[in-house]
């Protein structure tokens, strides 16, 4: 075969150099986007989560005359509906999330200086949600306001 013998104007091994070169690029451009995208997945995930702020229940002594208890309680402008939900950290996709859980066994007792007796549905150290800035559902995801303020952004 001649050496000096072109294709199309171009000698046959320029063009398979040329299309390597160009698949090189666009590979290179192909990870390069990938890589940015999988680094801004969490950010990007966390900017559409509710944000919300979280209270522990305070402990109470509840009681009249010689009968009194010491009961976790909530402020009564809380509970006025019956609905509360707490911050649960669960396993979600091999990471620890924060997820919003409605208390479904929910039992209030009585009144004392402005709290409600919880009788049973949340225990002294849960995070009881106080607010949300949106609605709410079983199992949403969520942001504590605090942990964010906490990171800077």
């Amino acid at each position: 075969m001649r050496e000096d013998v072109q294709w199309m104007g171009r000698k046959p091994g320029n063009q398979n150099r040329t299309k390597t070169g160009i698949l090189v690029v666009v590979s290179v451009l192909f990870y390069a986007g990938m890589l940015v995208l999988a680094l801004g997945a969490r950010r990007l995930h966390e900017s559409s989560l509710p944000r919300v702020d979280v209270v522990k229940p305070e402990i109470i002594v509840f009681g009249a005359g010689e009968t009194w208890k010491v009961s976790s309680a909530l402020p009564e402008e809380m509970v006025t509906d019956g609905t509360i939900f707490v911050v649960s950290q669960e396993l979600v996709n091999g990471e620890i999330r924060m997820v919003a859980r409605k208390v479904a066994d929910l039992l209030l007792g009585q009144t004392e200086d402005g709290y409600r007796e919880i009788i049973r549905g949340v225990d002294a150290m849960s995070q009881v949600i106080v607010d949300a800035g949106e609605e709410l559902s079983d199992g949403d995801e969520v942001l504590l306001k605090e942990e964010r303020a906490d990171e800077g952004d």
